[in-house]
C-alpha cells in the first residue's frame, strides 16, 4: 500500500511475511492458554483468547518520504494478522466517508487507530467527499532514526506525517493492502 500527497510526502507499508514463518500452531497449547486466560478474565471473548499470537505477528516494512525529500525505512513485527485486517477495514471506511474526523484539531480529540505494538497508528485529520487528510503516526522502532533513542525521542505517537489523498486513492490503497494481507491468513 502506498499513499502519496501532492506535497511529496509518501508512506508505503507492505507485509514482508510472518515474524515466525515456520511457527507451528499447536492446538493443545492454544487451548491451555485460553483456559488460563479465561480463569483470569471470565468475561473475555474466548475467540480472542484462543488466538495464537506468536503465529500471527507480521513483519511490516515501511518506507517514508517527507516533503523535503528526507526518507527513512523500518521493518518491524508491528501488526498481527487481525490488526492488519482492522487497518484495511479502517482505510476502507475512511475512503467511503463513514469515519468522522475529530470535532476539533487538538491532539486530545484525535481518535487514533492504535495497535498492541506502538510502532504505527492512524488518525483522520479531515475529509471532504473527494479528499481525505490522514495522519500516520510513528513510535518506538518505526520512528525516523534521527529521533530514536536519546533525549529527543518524542512522546508516543507525537511524531506523524499528514497525507492529503483523494478518497479514490485511499480506497485503492485499502484494497491493495487487503489483497496483500490475503496471502497471510490468521493461523
Amino acid at each position: 500500500m502506498r499513499l502519496r500527497s501532492p506535497d511529496g510526502v509518501s508512506v508505503e507499508l507492505r507485509i514482508a511475511g510472518y515474524q515466525f514463518p515456520d511457527y507451528k500452531v499447536h492446538s493443545a497449547d492454544v487451548t491451555v492458554r485460553m483456559l488460563q486466560a479465561l480463569a483470569k478474565f471470565p468475561n473475555a471473548d474466548p475467540k480472542k483468547l484462543a488466538r495464537d499470537w506468536d503465529a500471527n505477528w507480521l513483519q511490516v516494512c515501511g518506507n517514508i518520504t517527507l516533503s523535503g525529500g528526507k526518507t527513512w525505512a523500518f521493518e518491524q513485527p508491528c501488526l498481527t494478522t487481525w490488526d492488519a485486517r482492522e487497518l484495511g477495514s479502517w482505510l476502507r471506511k475512511v475512503a467511503a466517508g463513514t469515519v468522522s474526523p475529530p470535532p476539533s484539531r487538538t491532539d486530545e480529540a484525535e481518535q487514533l487507530l492504535e495497535f498492541l505494538e506502538p510502532n504505527i497508528a492512524f488518525g483522520l485529520e479531515e475529509c471532504t467527499p473527494d479528499r481525505v487528510r490522514i495522519r500516520v503516526h510513528f513510535g518506538v522502532e518505526a520512528l525516523p532514526p534521527w529521533l530514536q533513542g536519546g533525549q529527543e525521542e518524542p512522546p508516543l505517537f507525537d511524531y506523524f506525517v499528514s497525507l492529503d489523498v483523494s478518497a479514490q486513492e485511499l480506497a485503492q490503497a485499502a484494497e491493495a493492502w487487503m489483497l496483500e494481507l490475503a496471502e497471510f491468513p490468521e493461523r
